[in-house]
């Protein structure tokens, strides 16, 4: 089961005639995982095989071992095929059962015999979505994995093709690997279709990042999570993301009933919390306590779909003596986090441009956020971004990878280790 706790950013509203922003921290939280068993796995391996894979850190080889070892963490229930590809999509084993790693090895490996080349993702994402479509359900979660270390031609599909997909049940992780792919476009690709994305250094990290992935696939329990929030007034949602465990955006489409916000939340795991982090743009109001909306979860379980909970009331209290406001210190601390990973992707986008004194402003602006919240890492992250611009005009495209990486990471406990 799942539990729902909502969260206001402070106690009281000011009673103004304009509106007025408020954040909401909702915290969507496994309960009685024991009794809660894993959705079994419809996934799809991609692997770059282009001619860039094939340099002399022998990346190409190492992930074919790191996805050969990885693999063998499915289990006869689980379901997956593998896809190589370069300026063309190959098929070099169809979904067969995570048991058979006998033939799930030779396939991974046979990637080797396929024609190298360029770079087309967008024709690697629709034949893997082929793939997992004769096995999709909402009793299993049906993923595509996508490891890949640059550009790719027609890359504006690939966005437009996860979003298809993700209408279809099929969410999209991404990896790139080494320094010369597009973090922006591999992260729409995950943030649009429910997925996860990565930053994988070097290919010694491949094994890691891959078993970080499964280890996540193999304890999802929740699925086709959904959150609903009825309205009573004109008031919305301006903005909506997860924060925890760690910064995503939420794709959002308005319905034609204009108070009902409907948001799709993917799936969640038996064992983590999720936390939303809502901006609230509230109508004016007279003094007094009021319910603005309902909030509800749906989600399917193993077995059991359309479980819910709530609607719970979602309750605000506006006031006009401001001496009986006060913040919450803990939706503030999450809005800090998302602050600090705006900055720093605006800032990365800025000093990529050459706008140095604004991205310097902005980098300065997260350094000063995070350096508050005591996250040493990302602190330390941003300051060696900061060196570099005062030193050369630009920031490295290693420590981009590596501030960007490190800013959308956040959890209730700081690991500075």
């Amino acid at each position: 089961m799942l539990g729902l706790e909502a969260v206001f950013s402070q106690n009281y509203v000011p009673y103004t005639k304009q509106e007025y922003a408020l954040y909401l921290l909702l915290k969507i939280i496994p309960q009685g995982n024991q009794l809660v068993s894993r959705l079994p796995l419809n996934i799809s391996l991609v692997i770059d095989n282009s001619g860039s894979m094939y340099g002399d850190d022998h990346r190409i080889y190492m992930a074919l071992e790191a996805a050969t070892q990885v693999m063998r963490m499915l289990g006869q229930e689980d379901i997956i095929s593998v896809i190589s590809f370069a300026d063309n999509a190959q098929v070099v084993l169809p979904p067969t059962a995570g048991s058979d790693q006998l033939n799930i090895s030779r396939a991974i490996n046979s990637i080797l015999q396929m024609p190298s080349g360029g770079t087309c993702l967008p024709m690697a994402m629709q034949t893997a979505a082929a793939q997992l479509k004769p096995y999709i359900s909402q009793w299993r979660t049906n993923r595509v994995l996508i490891l890949t270390d640059g550009n790719t031609i027609d890359e504006e599909w690939c966005p437009y093709l996860a979003g298809i997909e993700a209408a279809n049940g099929i969410s999209f992780s991404t990896f790139g690997l080494g320094e010369d792919w597009n973090e922006n476009l591999l992260r729409a690709v995950s943030d649009t279709s429910g997925g996860n994305w990565y930053y994988i250094p070097t290919p010694g990290d491949i094994n890691k990042i891959f078993q970080e992935e499964l280890g996540l696939l193999l304890t999802t329990a929740y699925n086709n999570l959904r959150l609903e929030l009825k309205f009573f007034q004109n008031d919305t949602v301006k903005e909506i993301k997860i924060v925890s465990p760690e910064l995503k955006d939420i794709q959002y489409q308005p319905g034609a009933d204009i108070r009902l916000k409907e948001f799709s939340l993917g799936s969640v795991q038996k064992d983590r919390p999720l936390y939303l982090l809502l901006t609230l743009s509230l109508v004016s109001r007279e003094p007094g306590r009021y319910n603005i909306a309902l909030a509800k979860l749906l989600y399917d379980l193993p077995g059991q779909p359309q479980q819910q909970v709530g609607p719970q009331a979602l309750v605000v209290g506006y006031v006009t003596d401001p001496a009986l406001i006060y913040p919450n210190g803990e939706v503030l601390r999450w809005v800090d986090d998302a602050q600090v990973d705006n900055l720093v992707r605006k800032a990365t986008q800025l000093a990529a441009s050459g706008d140095t004194r604004k991205a310097t402003q902005l980098f300065e602006n997260a350094r000063n956020i995070s350096d508050k919240r005591g996250d040493r890492k990302k602190t330390q992250l941003i300051i060696d971004a900061l060196d570099e611009l005062g030193v050369t005009g630009q920031v490295s495209r290693k420590t981009q990878l590596h501030t960007l990486n490190q800013s959308r990471k956040t959890n209730i406990f700081l690991d500075n280790n």
